[in-house]
């Protein structure tokens, strides 16, 4: 049993969230958390909360209101957790140690994806779509998901009338009619309006070449210079 806290084996695992624990007795705690009564349920995506703050919290991802500010950079959080985690980017701190190599992150929620790939355990997906065989670690997932079947878009821009499925998305639309480019580089002037542009664009940086063609196995700074590419295999078989 006690080799399991070198191995990362967890055997004990709960039947109504994605835990496992090493021991019994730590999973029979934990479950204790699950028969505590959450009267204050969440009209979007059904999570339950014991105290009304937790639940008013809560609602703020499905809202967007972004009440707590950085100082220093004037990013906005939903909650003052995400806040505090943030301040670590400019003071570098990160109290959150791998106990199995020399890493170290700012939150405890990074932490445990990085354990993961030590001991190659997977989120739990239990929660199933009544129309379609898809399945989902959290209720909040699902509910987005049924968005795809309802065809409900309740995020609608107010210059265009364009609708989405996710608040998120509609922020980045937004960008296209203001011109904001939030994301910018560090070793360059370029900027970018979403995250994944900007981590596309330090490629060209750093020389790394993530994206392989699946017929002659030349690898791209981007997704984008891959698929253009393999156009031309396609144009060479018709």
């Amino acid at each position: 049993m006690h080799m399991r806290t070198h191995s990362g084996q967890r055997p004990y695992a709960c039947e109504h969230c994605d835990k496992r624990f090493t021991k019994r007795s730590i999973l029979t705690t934990h479950l204790k958390v699950h028969k505590e009564p959450r009267p204050h349920v969440c009209t979007v995506c059904q999570k339950g909360f014991k105290l009304s703050w937790q639940l008013k919290a809560h609602t703020r991802i499905h809202t967007n209101e972004k009440p707590f500010q950085c100082p220093q950079c004037q990013k906005r959080f939903n909650q003052n957790g995400n806040l505090i985690v943030h301040m670590r980017t400019h003071s570098g701190e990160k109290p959150y140690q791998c106990k199995d190599c020399d890493k170290a992150f700012p939150s405890k929620g990074e932490l445990g994806g990085h354990m993961r790939q030590h001991t190659g355990e997977k989120k739990t997906k239990k929660i199933a779509c009544s129309l379609c065989p898809k399945l989902f670690a959290a209720n909040y997932d699902l509910a987005i998901h049924m968005r795809t079947h309802t065809k409900e878009r309740p995020f609608g821009c107010t210059v265009c009338g364009k609708r989405f499925l996710m608040h998120v998305h509609l922020t980045v639309h937004m960008r296209s009619h203001t011109g904001e480019k939030p994301f910018a580089c560090t070793l360059c002037e370029k900027a970018f309006t979403t995250r994944y542009q900007l981590k596309t664009h330090n490629y060209v940086h750093t020389g790394e070449k993530n994206y392989e063609c699946d017929v002659c196995h030349r690898k791209f700074s981007s997704a984008t210079n891959r698929n253009t590419h393999r156009k031309t295999h396609d144009r060479t078989i018709s």
